[in-house]
């Protein structure tokens, strides 16, 4: 076991809470590891790198406290090599253009379409797009594959004792619906780097882990009861009619809701910058918790 990962893990975390008070500072890191700790007895097979990957980074842990407290989230870390990205495009920006237009004065016809074959050419083509085949041409020798990668199936969540869906993205956008019998039915496409083939069961949790893609795209069906967990930094949620405990926390974006007319919930919701439509809670205790933050964009209620 490596204590040193795990405690500089906490120590990041405790940093990143920063003007939450010390002792709940103290519980939410004591929470914190000791979930790590029960994942790693009841998996021997895990190690502390796959849990602290499923927890993800300490400091969007800690901006989910944060927002569930009403305080502002900790903004991305920018890199120094960001600062000289910005120069070198600033100052190729005007060589480009001037290029740019020689290349419209060279080549003709500026664009070609050909639909059948799903193929747009630019400049002459010095730029060919082929949709069919995922691919983007630059000139003879550049090529660059575009080509979205799909997975998609199904889940028993009795066999397999699923209490929690977690979805995490970069950019995304999510549909949620329920689903008809025990299974958790999926469908998506990412675009970028993916090794997976699909979501990962562990821990009673099927975990949708795609925060290293640059954009994803999911519909998901869900059964009832069976609780759903959303962590997006730029995202476009719809659930529909599902009956379970909802979280969905997004840095930028919007969620729309549509509730189950004869079921009860329980709302929190917040928008840090931006709206929320006016949902209004059930007393009752079947109802089911719904949490929606949002750093800046809208939270809508829409009917089914």
């Amino acid at each position: 076991m490596n204590d040193h990962q795990l405690e500089s893990y906490l120590a990041r975390l405790d940093k990143s809470l920063g003007p939450i008070a010390i002792s709940e500072k103290a519980d939410i890191i004591t929470e914190i590891k000791s979930h790590v700790m029960e994942a790693l007895e009841n998996d021997e097979s895990t190690n502390m790198n796959e849990v602290l990957a499923s927890l993800g980074e300490p400091e969007q842990v800690a901006n989910r406290y944060l927002m569930e407290r009403g305080l502002k989230p900790n903004r991305p870390a920018k890199h120094p090599i960001v600062k000289w990205i910005t120069i070198g495009f600033l100052g190729t920006f005007g060589i480009s253009a001037f290029v740019f237009l020689i290349l419209i004065w060279k080549f003709s016809p500026l664009v070609k379409v050909d639909e059948e074959k799903g193929q747009v050419q630019i400049l002459g083509g010095l730029i060919d797009v082929n949709e069919k085949q995922g691919k983007v041409k630059i000139g003879k020798d550049f090529e660059l594959n575009v080509q979205e990668n799909e997975f998609s199936g199904q889940q028993d969540t009795k066999t397999n004792g699923i209490e929690l869906v977690k979805i995490d993205f970069s950019n995304g956008k999510v549909r949620v619906e329920p689903s008809l019998n025990e299974e958790v039915i999926y469908k998506c496409k990412v675009v970028g780097k993916f090794n997976s083939t699909g979501p990962v069961v562990s821990e009673k949790m099927l975990n949708f882990e795609m925060s290293k893609t640059t954009a994803a795209k999911c519909k998901i069906e869900l059964p009832e009861r069976v609780s759903l967990q959303i962590e997006g930094t730029n995202g476009d949620v719809e659930i529909k009619n599902v009956k379970s405990d909802i979280n969905v926390n997004l840095m930028n974006g919007k969620i729309k809701f549509s509730p189950d007319g004869k079921s009860f919930y329980k709302y929190n919701s917040s928008v840090l910058n931006g709206k929320t439509d006016e949902f209004v809670s059930s007393d009752s205790e079947e109802a089911y918790k719904i949490n929606f933050n949002i750093v800046n964009g809208k939270i809508n209620k829409i009917k089914g």
